[in-house]
């Protein structure tokens, strides 16, 4: 695996992975589950948006590396539930909710006051519908 090492202290680590394509959620997965089994490695965070993986570990760093260089997704072999109990899908889907919201609060702000009012009519409308 190639990286970049972004800054480090004693026992811990943050790099940037460096891959042709931007890292998929399912890549984050993987990588996580292999830094978090791989021996002196203490807790490990992936962040699938901008490729960075921050590490704390207990062994030296030059096994950390070497094991980190071992890395390959194509070789990795991940047990399903790693993939089950992900969380990184919901909080991608929360968050394309809340930035609609936002973007819709923002354009309903720029109207007119009519069609503001008509606007928050219509919503509550939609949303007596869907609870009957």
């Amino acid at each position: 695996m190639k990286y970049k090492i972004l800054h480090e202290n004693k026992g811990r680590i943050r790099f940037h992975v460096i891959q042709r394509n931007p890292m998929s959620m399912k890549e984050a997965d993987v990588l996580e589950y292999y830094l978090s089994e791989t021996p002196g490695v203490t807790a490990c965070r992936v962040n699938h948006r901008n490729g960075h993986a921050a590490v704390e570990y207990s062994c030296t760093k030059e096994e950390f590396l070497q094991a980190l260089e071992a890395f390959s997704y194509d070789r990795m072999k991940t047990p399903d539930h790693v993939f089950l109990h992900s969380s990184r899908e919901e909080d991608s889907r929360r968050r394309e909710k809340i930035v609609g919201e936002i973007a819709k609060d923002v354009m309903i702000g720029i109207l007119p006051a009519p069609l503001q009012a008509a606007c928050s009519v219509y919503g509550y409308y939609r949303k007596l519908n869907a609870a009957s």
